[in-house]
C-alpha cells in the first residue's frame, strides 16, 4: 500500500542552514553606559506589589484541608 515517491526525495532541499566550522570571532566595543539623564520616576513605580491577604476571594489559594498536610508532611503519597 506504501508507495515511496523517490523523484520527491531526489528535489528536497533541507531548510536549515548549517554553518561550516565555527563561527568566526567577532570583537565588539565594551557596552557604553547609559545616558545619566533624567529618568522616568512612572516606569520604576508603574505595577503595584500585591499581597497573599489582598488578593480577592476567587484568585485566593484555597485551604490545605488537615489530610492533605499530612499527605505532604509523610512524602507525599498517602
Amino acid at each position: 500500500m506504501f508507495r515511496p515517491c523517490i523523484r520527491g526525495f531526489s528535489t528536497r532541499a533541507p531548510l536549515i542552514k548549517f554553518r561550516q566550522g565555527r563561527a568566526p570571532e567577532e570583537h565588539h566595543a565594551p557596552p557604553q553606559p547609559a545616558p545619566q539623564g533624567r529618568a522616568n520616576p512612572r516606569a520604576a513605580t508603574s505595577a503595584a506589589i500585591i499581597e497573599d491577604w489582598q488578593l480577592p476571594a476567587k484568585y485566593r489559594r484555597r485551604p490545605i484541608s488537615e489530610e492533605e498536610c499530612q499527605a505532604i508532611n509523610l512524602g507525599g503519597a498517602i
